[in-house]
């Protein structure tokens, strides 16, 4: 066993160096959206606001808002009701959660009003009734929940990406420790019974998941991965996309077929990436950074240039994709008087959801939600996938 995950290791980092070497310029390229005009924003009035990592729609529930968790540090700490529509009508809380000191990360509605969030630190699924504003039920999980999704074929059978550490851009050690060790695995939750059951096991640091058919598909890091939850197994695509690219929650793009969105939150150093690629260097560095150079951690943790939003809408059926970039420096084009959100909307967007003919981008540590017409992005021109998949 212990020889066998050695070489696993070993093909892993020569597989990536072979990406690096030979492979960097067949990544997808990236297609600028030139669409200041059409781009809406709306703030959050939570002056207590601490996190916000997703929002959840489903036009059968409510067609004109969205629902987000938000983290606050009082009473605002709970479920918000985000208008997508114009004019733009200002949010309004549905809910109140317990726990403010929990991050509430990935979420989905259901059909009957349901939305079921991630409790990072909870280690459980809440459950609210947006139509109630009630707290219905609390699920414990075996570990920490990053995303959730449910079976379009039976909405009461939830699947559940876990860590059993955190990969954050505040904790370089952390990062270090746990990037390429297989911590994430993938449970199957029945709303019915309350029923937790494996399905999956062995992945790295996972942060969304969506269900494609009979299929699973979850983002790793910066890769995408297909699972088959009927048998627990899985394969990994080559890297679509600079591989500094952190990806999070995955969502559909168009109703319940294999067109998904993948949003890029935060870009790390060449040099983290490298070390990602093995428990080797990662165990090393993790422990030079801790007892030889401690002052090394502040840098591996700052976070690279995030200015502009980055995202991917690939169609994992199609084999095909498009990688696509948002200048949020409208001012560079439009001048000093663009009105512009004021406390700093970033490229650092954890989610993306369609609503209807809208995009609606979350970025986890700004108020600001801003909304982009889905007809302003250029889908004209899919490149394939398998060009760039990892055999």
């Amino acid at each position: 066993m212990v020889f066998v995950e050695s070489f696993q290791q070993i093909q892993r980092t020569y597989c990536y160096f072979r990406r690096m070497r030979r492979r960097r310029r067949e990544y997808l390229p990236w297609v600028d959206v030139e669409n200041d005009e059409a781009r809406r924003f709306v703030k959050l009035p939570i002056p207590s606001f601490r996190f916000i990592e997703s929002c959840a729609y489903r036009s059968c529930v409510d067609p004109d808002h969205v629902y987000a968790p938000v983290q606050a540090t009082d009473a605002r700490h709970g479920v918000w009701r985000i208008g997508i529509r114009q004019p733009q009508p200002e949010p309004e809380q549905v809910c109140m959660l317990p726990d403010p000191e929990h991050e509430l990360f990935g979420s989905k509605l259901l059909s009957d009003g349901r939305l079921v969030i991630c409790s990072f630190q909870g280690e459980r699924l809440l459950i609210v009734d947006v139509h109630t504003g009630a707290l219905v039920d609390q699920i414990p999980l075996p570990a920490a929940p990053n995303d959730v999704a449910y079976d379009p074929a039976d909405e009461a059978i939830l699947y559940v990406c876990v860590n059993s550490s955190r990969y954050g851009d505040q904790h370089a050690l952390n990062a270090l420790r746990v990037a390429s060790h297989d911590l994430g695995d993938i449970f199957r939750v029945d709303l019915r019974d309350r029923s937790v059951v494996r399905v999956a096991s062995g992945l790295e640091v996972m942060a969304g998941i969506a269900v494609v058919g009979e299929e699973l598909w979850v983002s790793e890091l910066y890769r995408l991965v297909r699972v088959d939850p009927r048998t627990g197994s899985w394969e990994r695509l080559s890297d679509t996309h600079d591989p500094r690219f952190l990806a999070d929650n995955l969502t559909h793009f168009s109703g319940r077929g294999g067109k998904l969105i993948l949003p890029m939150y935060r870009q790390a150093s060449w040099l983290e990436v490298w070390l990602s690629q093995s428990n080797v260097l990662s165990r090393l560095a993790y422990r030079l950074v801790r007892n030889v150079m401690p002052s090394l951690a502040a840098w591996l943790a700052e976070p690279g240039e995030v200015e502009d939003v980055r995202f991917g809408i690939y169609d994992v059926e199609a084999e095909s994709g498009h990688l696509l970039r948002l200048d949020l420096n409208p001012k560079k084009r439009f001048g000093p008087d663009r009105a512009f959100p004021d406390d700093n909307f970033d490229g650092a967007v954890t989610h993306i959801e369609r609503a209807d003919d809208t995009l609606v981008l979350i970025n986890y540590r700004s108020r600001w939600v801003m909304m982009v017409p889905v007809a302003s992005l250029p889908l004209d021109d899919p490149q394939p996938l398998r060009a760039v998949m990892c055999g």
